[in-house]
């Protein structure tokens, strides 16, 4: 499962084909969400945290996430 989590990081970063990667993009938001999410937590509070984490990977000033 880090693996996963790891190639979405890695591709989440580079970013090469915005249009075509929406649909990858999202797999890994949810795959990501799903292996970051611990017990306790709902699923909004999930979310913050990835965001906060896709924020950082991603330094190039883009805001067209939401």
């Amino acid at each position: 499962l880090l693996q996963i989590d790891d190639a979405c990081s890695a591709y989440l970063s580079t970013e090469s084909q915005p249009q075509a990667s929406s649909a990858l993009e999202e797999l890994c938001f949810l795959v990501m969400g799903f292996l970051q999410k611990p017990q306790g937590l709902d699923e909004k509070d999930n979310t913050k945290r990835f965001l906060f984490h896709y924020s950082k990977t991603h330094d190039s000033g883009n805001s067209d996430i939401m």
